[in-house]
């Protein structure tokens, strides 16, 4: 939470298809078609934000680039934290436990959107009100079952189903096996930055858990996609698609073939590629100073030939962010995860290695001399100063060339290369202009039916069923709800599983009012449903057949990782708190009549 905090309030979308898609296949060059692609999106979006104030308008693609919507959301800008559990309810389990059932965790938080005094959106300010919204979501009257159906809303960021045999091959063979050593090695620097070292470590730890997710995901879908057969399920599905086009449609072939050559083209940089996204990605404070530069760069340009992420629109997220670095920056963390970055393209060959690595000083192969440059990289900056971030977001490029700051020199240093690799990057999206939507409308003539399109930021909306699932075929299965008796016998008073005091006194009294349910007994903590969920979906509502709120939606099963490329309803399953959980919590544990009472429950158990 901060300054950079949004509510986004999706209220209206529009097909801009045609707008967006004609007449690209006559253009010869696949960069200037990929910018031709985005001077519409940035002219549609224009036209959408003139049109009302306060929101965010933009343009996202469906089902391979068939399909295009123009999407328009209300945009609020004073965010505050009203209500968080302890990390040992919220987190309970940890590691241990994550992408695991059967779980305990009441994964949740209360926030409130606040606007001005005339209802519409504000700066923050003490005298902002709550906002109100036409429509809102209202708590379950009935209780969950098992059996029941259940759907999810909410903005997932990827998945890949139609994703070619090439491109799971890559995932299998290269991409998670790298991703997954760079986030053990990532997580043990960060963690040796912060021994003994409190404040360093509080500010390494929102990295931490990204990077421990992000590596159990990678693992779960490493082992679901090769040891768990996904991959070759894909690969039998593709053979099938293509003896079937070689039938009914031979001279599309060239969909398929042409596509292959290119992904087998792009796949000879990708060790480049990564060694320069990681170089980049290691230091926050490096890529404040390398935005600050850019802006700087951009706005030489008029506004509606920028890159999208620097035009005028952007100006107070690009602020905002950089006013909330103090948040997350350590000087410590930093050097030590720059550091490991030029250890690791280090023993990659000349030609993998980004000329990054020689401006960041990676040439320097004495440990002490490499450390010695990359500390006054950071010990000289004024960076570290949100105040001097803000002041040198005024400054013109030949202003920031000429600085004196480090980080500022590195940075100005830096931009031909992301130029020069952003330039490769815009030709290939070019070329997926054109060949990923011959690839995917003839998969959809192959499959016969609507298919659902890939998650991609925008709502989405999933739909399943309350059920437990055996792990491994003709085990016992796991149940679809786990309760709060669970817990103390789970509490080990060790880290991960240390549960409040307050909390293990509660559960024995069973004082559990309304929110028990009649079938447990007691009241749920977690439930599972066969429904899909993917990254980017955590603390998106779950309800009932009626719309109505029953939990939320938070993690899901680590058998099922895979399910990105391949739905199985079998295994799969998403984990969910149960509401009943956190009103139990809130009335019971911790009594705040108060925030029950603005979400329509009249308190009944107290302290």
């Amino acid at each position: 939470n901060g300054p950079a905090a949004r509510v986004f309030v999706t209220q209206r979308q529009a097909d801009v298809t045609t707008q967006m898609t004609q007449g690209l296949d006559s253009i010869a060059d696949d960069r200037a078609r990929l910018l031709l692609s985005q001077a519409r999106s940035k002219a549609l979006v224009k036209g959408c934000e003139s049109q009302a104030p306060n929101v965010r308008c933009e343009v996202d693609s469906f089902l391979g680039g068939t399909s295009y919507r123009l999407i328009e959301r209300l945009e609020i800008k004073d965010v505050r934290l009203v209500f968080a559990p302890p990390e040992g309810i919220g987190n309970f389990g940890g590691e241990v436990d994550n992408w695991q059932w059967p779980r305990h965790a009441g994964d949740f938080a209360f926030f409130r959107a606040y606007v001005g005094h005339d209802g519409t959106p504000a700066e923050y300010s003490p005298q902002n009100v709550p906002y109100h919204p036409k429509a809102h979501l209202r708590l379950a009257k009935q209780p969950l079952r098992e059996g029941d159906m259940v759907f999810v809303a909410g903005y997932p960021a990827h998945t890949e189903q139609f994703a070619t045999p090439s491109e799971i091959d890559e995932l299998v063979s290269w991409y998670f096996p790298r991703q997954i050593r760079h986030a053990n090695e990532h997580v043990a620097a960060i963690e040796k930055a912060g021994q003994r070292d409190p404040a360093t470590a509080l500010k390494g730890y929102p990295t931490i858990r990204g990077l421990d997710n992000r590596k159990k995901f990678m693992q779960g879908a490493w082992e679901g996609l090769s040891k768990g057969g996904v991959a070759g399920e894909k690969a039998r599905q593709y053979a099938a698609f293509r003896a079937w086009v070689q039938k009914n449609a031979p001279a599309q072939l060239s969909a398929l073939d042409d596509l292959n050559r290119a992904l087998a083209e792009r796949s000879k940089s990708r060790v480049r590629r990564a060694n320069l996204d990681e170089l980049l990605q290691s230091s926050a404070l490096l890529q404040g100073a390398i935005q600050i530069v850019r802006l700087a760069k951009e706005r030489e340009k008029p506004d509606e030939e920028r890159l999208p992420d620097f035009q005028e629109r952007n100006l107070p997220i690009i602020r905002d962010g950089l006013q909330a670095l103090d948040k997350r920056y350590s000087q410590k963390i930093d050097i030590a995860r720059l550091m490991l970055a030029l250890d690791r393209v280090g023993v990659d060959s000349l030609a993998d290695r980004s000329a990054a690595f020689k401006i960041l000083g990676g040439e320097l192969v004495q440990p002490a001399a490499r450390k010695k440059n990359i500390s006054g990289l950071f010990t000289g900056s004024t960076l570290p100063s949100a105040q001097a971030r803000l002041k040198y977001l005024t400054y013109n490029l030949k202003k920031l060339q000429s600085h004196w700051d480090p980080l500022l020199k590195v940075a100005c240093q830096l931009l031909p290369v992301i130029e020069q690799q952003e330039a490769e990057d815009q030709a290939f999206d070019g070329k997926m202009l054109l060949l990923r939507p011959r690839y995917t409308a003839l998969l959809q003539q192959f499959v016969g039916h609507a298919m659902a399109p890939d998650a991609n930021r925008t709502l989405r909306i999933t739909y399943g069923t309350v059920k437990g699932y055996a792990p491994v075929a003709g085990t016992a299965a796991f149940p679809a709800f786990t309760k709060v008796s669970e817990i103390p016998k789970k509490h080990t008073g060790k880290e991960p599983f240390i549960a409040p005091g307050v909390l293990l006194e509660k559960i024995p009294a069973r004082k559990f009012g309304p929110y028990a349910d009649a079938a447990l007994g007691e009241v749920p903590v977690d439930f599972v449903a066969d429904l899909h969920i993917a990254g980017g979906n955590s603390g998106s509502p779950t309800l009932d057949k009626e719309g109505n709120l029953v939990g939320l939606a938070f993690d899901g099963n680590y058998e099922a990782m895979a399910s990105s490329w391949l739905f199985m309803p079998q295994i799969t399953r998403s984990i969910h708190v149960d509401i009943r959980y956190v009103l139990w919590l809130l009335d019971a544990v911790y009594g705040d009549d108060a925030l029950l009472k603005e979400l329509g429950v009249e308190p009944s158990i107290g302290k």
